[in-house]
């Protein structure tokens, strides 16, 4: 069970506050009006603490179209008042809090659906050939991708960058265990300066530019011009896993700046491994992403010429690009199976990628208490309220000077 809370009995997130009262009376504050309204009540009078004990999950609604997630919760009485962090979802509709233990029922906002449940039509694709030889990994991630330039508000530029890590760190992490994860950080001297994806075996996967500005010109061929947005400099891969030692880390210069042939060096350079990589992302006019997707054909050791030379000839041979085929109406497996013609290949294993931010109020909170405490003294002087942005999702935290001398007092 993993709970997490936030302390001083606020539950804090943007459009409503959710705040619990310590004697009865459970209520919901709209941030624009400051509005009231009493939805339930507690039977303790006593300081008690709300934790989330599983994963938000649609549930059926008879009455409304709209989908809605539930929540399995627990309270119990404390001598403190701490309380759950809706840090996971954005509320914007009522909740239903009968008596111990909770079950609390809300709306997501579509701006963050994504970050919920995978967006449909996202889909992993992986298999390997009957003899072992060759691996094969293809994925469409537009929802995901769009969903994460919308939350970050990035130029058409910045949003293919970041597209296209996105979809190259999902397809070296496919397969891999649950908690190994995958670091791609690009590293260059284009005005992006930073581009950075973490994915994980689950599938699960962030990122960010350090510019989400960026708006150039198109290129020669008339499409957004990703590599001098990213301009010359290293890529760096890290795998790591709770139970290693020491990460693996492997570092290799930027060769294009076009992300996925980056990648690719990187396995060939670092890891020893002739792959084909793509990835693109097909952004409109507005700013949208209307197909993101890619693949991953990787020949494993032991591998012969004749299968090496059958895979050139099917790659070479494809007539579109990842994006072109995700448009024309291609899922992962049909983009898979035609990767694999002339290969005898295993059963095509599927999975749901998502988009998934672990940051919380509770990180803020710790890593502010590991600060010296006359510097972040200085620092609310200066400004007055803390403020925390998350690279991930640009959500911001803010601490005020109270809630800061709280978490002192409570370090100590």
């Amino acid at each position: 069970m993993r709970v997490t809370t936030l302390r001083r009995g606020t539950l804090r997130h943007s459009p409503m506050l959710c705040e619990v009262n310590k004697e009865t009376s459970v209520r919901h504050t709209h941030e624009n009006n400051n509005k009231h309204e009493e939805i339930g009540t507690c039977k303790s009078r006593k300081s008690f603490m709300i934790g989330f004990t599983q994963p938000l999950r649609p549930v059926s609604n008879n009455n409304n179209n709209n989908n809605r997630y539930s929540y399995s919760c627990f309270a119990t009485t404390s001598t403190c008042s701490s309380f759950i962090s809706y840090r996971n979802v954005s509320l914007r509709t009522q909740f239903r809090v009968p008596v111990f233990p909770f079950v609390v029922l809300c709306s997501a906002n579509s701006f963050y659906d994504f970050m919920v449940e995978p967006v449909p039509g996202d889909e992993l694709a992986r298999t390997i050939s009957c003899n072992g030889k060759v691996s094969l990994k293809s994925l469409v991630a537009t929802g995901l991708v769009d969903g994460a330039a919308r939350i970050q508000e990035t130029k058409p530029v910045a949003t293919a960058a970041l597209g296209r890590t996105l979809i190259c760190a999902l397809l070296l992490s496919a397969g891999k265990k649950s908690d190994e994860t995958v670091n791609i950080e690009f590293r260059g001297s284009g005005p992006l300066r930073t581009v950075v994806a973490v994915a994980d075996g689950l599938g699960q996967v962030r990122g960010y530019v350090g510019d989400r500005n960026v708006d150039l010109p198109p290129n020669r061929k008339g499409k957004l011009d990703v590599s001098r947005a990213i301009g010359e400099g290293i890529v760096r891969v890290t795998r790591n896993h709770y139970t290693w030692k020491q990460p693996y880390q492997g570092l290799t210069r930027i060769v294009s700046g076009e992300v996925a042939e980056d990648i690719a060096n990187y396995l060939y350079q670092s890891e020893q491994i002739f792959s084909a990589v793509a990835a693109g992302v097909f952004v409109k006019p507005d700013g949208s992403v209307s197909a993101a997707g890619g693949y991953l054909v990787q020949l494993l050791p032991g591998a012969s010429e004749e299968t090496l030379k059958l895979l050139e000839e099917t790659l070479y041979s494809l007539e579109y690009s990842p994006t072109e085929m995700i448009r024309l109406g291609m899922n992962s497996t049909d983009i898979v199976n035609k990767l694999a013609e002339g290969l005898n290949i295993q059963q095509v294993h599927k999975s749901r990628p998502l988009y998934r931010c672990h940051c919380s109020i509770d990180r803020v909170e710790r890593t502010v208490a590991l600060l010296p405490k006359d510097e972040i003294d200085q620092l609310v002087a200066s400004i007055g309220t803390l403020q925390v942005k998350c690279e991930f999702c640009n959500r911001t935290y803010q601490l005020t000077p109270p809630e800061i001398e709280q978490i002192y007092q409570d370090r100590k």
